[in-house]
């Protein structure tokens, strides 16, 4: 009698901790299955569920909550707990990357190859972390080894564009052409094909790829535009112009467009057409001197004088020139103010000069100022100014020349420069001496 009893207590005990499980997985089902993960998270932490399963329920949680910090936390506390357990390390690797804190992630998949060597999945993982981080060469390694064991098109696309992004375009086109031949309908390897070409100013072979290409496909916005630029840069821009206009009627009126299909007209003298599209262009990109140039010069065209000259003007007003041809512009100048004796419009210039100048450009800008004040003005106070700034920058350069290695083959140079250094010391003690009198 006892012993039955005992058993249907142990019976009940039993069903009731059932009854019990079931009643708390249902409870969790129910707040997934009707996206209340804060209720879940709530009732797991108030339940004080510290299992792996709870624990994984929660990082569930936080991931649809976009709480990716605190979603790493539990993983790294189960990471303590089960440091061999793949599926918590490959979840680690997806928070970190989702964070974009790709050192870290790439660390898991370190670890997850170490326990799995023949994993392609892992391999293919680490492989885009490394190309995600530009690292192009540790990328490559990765995604060739796991194209040995598993040769996609994907693997053979990226083993391009590794090739492509270190500027290896033979290479990466050999790997497109595979991955091409793996999956003929892919449009992007067909693109990439088509841009190596162009790349390489093959422009008639990019023609032939993109007239092969489109026959089957003849919408595809990004191969008609790469076929209109092959068009445009075999300089063919009747048929350029009739092909960015098939771009522009499938819905592209991007500035890529309308500036080429507005500069095909241009060339073509076609200026009612060029015009409309080339204000659309300038208003998308304002910046852009050569579509504003086209436009100046066709209002000028089209007799539209007072557009012609309000754009002329904004072209001038924007346009800077280099540094280096500002100086010889001003230096240039000034030496011919020098020679026919208007000095002080040549001291302006050589004044305008040394604004631009660079290296050792000054010393002769220097000189020159101090001996017009000197010998032609008679402005001694000046003159001294302007010999002592020379003297600096005499000094500075001997500096330079007797600090570099070869001072051997600067010896001529050397001795010029301390003579000329001592000569000026003796010109500017004279004038000193002019001053004081």
């Amino acid at each position: 009698m006892k012993i039955r009893i005992l058993g249907i207590m142990i019976l009940i005990i039993n069903s009731t901790l059932l009854f019990s499980q079931e009643m708390e997985q249902t409870t969790i089902e129910s707040y997934l299955s009707r996206y209340q993960y804060q209720q879940a998270i709530d009732y797991l932490e108030q339940k004080n569920d510290t299992s792996r399963e709870a624990s994984m329920q929660k990082v569930l949680c936080y991931n649809y909550l976009h709480n990716y910090p605190k979603a790493i936390e539990i993983l790294l506390s189960l990471q303590e707990k089960y440091p061999s357990d793949m599926q918590v390390k490959l979840q680690l690797a997806s928070f970190y990357n989702k964070l974009s804190m790709l050192p870290e992630s790439l660390n898991c998949f370190d670890e997850l190859i170490k326990m799995d060597l023949d994993n392609t999945y892992f391999r293919i993982q680490k492989a885009d972390l490394l190309y995600q981080s530009s690292k192009y060469d540790q990328a490559l390694e990765e995604y060739k080894y796991a194209a040995n064991a598993y040769n996609s098109s994907y693997l053979l696309k990226q083993i391009a564009f590794c090739f492509n992004n270190n500027q290896q375009r033979d290479s990466a086109k050999i790997y497109f052409e595979q991955a091409l031949h793996i999956d003929s309908l892919d449009k992007e390897t067909q693109v990439e094909l088509i841009k190596i070409e162009i790349s390489n100013k093959d422009y008639e072979s990019g023609l032939a790829l993109s007239e092969r290409f489109i026959s089957k496909d003849t919408n595809n916005i990004q191969i008609n535009i790469l076929k209109s630029l092959c068009y445009y840069e075999l300089k063919d821009y009747k048929t350029a112009a009739e092909n960015f206009e098939r771009c522009h009627s499938l819905g592209d009126t991007s500035l890529f467009v309308n500036k080429y299909l507005g500069f095909s007209y241009y060339f073509t003298d076609e200026n009612d057409k060029a015009c409309p599209y080339l204000i659309q262009a300038y208003k998308q990109d304002t910046t852009n001197n050569n579509v504003l140039y086209a436009l100046a010069v066709i209002n000028q065209q089209l007799e539209n004088y007072p557009e012609a000259i309000r754009l002329y003007e904004a072209l001038i007003q924007r346009v800077v020139l280099p540094n280096n041809i500002l100086y010889t512009y001003y230096k240039k100048l000034a030496d011919s103010y020098h020679k026919n004796k208007d000095y002080q419009f040549a001291i302006e210039n050589y004044k305008k000069a040394l604004l631009y100048f660079s290296d050792n450009q000054d010393m002769e800008l220097l000189f020159n100022l101090a001996d017009i004040y000197d010998i032609q003005l008679h402005n001694y106070e000046m003159a001294l100014n302007y010999y002592k700034q020379y003297r600096e920058s005499l000094v500075k350069y001997l500096q330079l020349l007797t600090a570099k290695d070869n001072i051997n083959e600067n010896k001529d140079e050397v001795e010029d420069v301390s003579r000329r250094i001592e000569n000026l010391d003796e010109q500017i003690i004279y004038i000193e001496g002019k001053i004081k009198k």
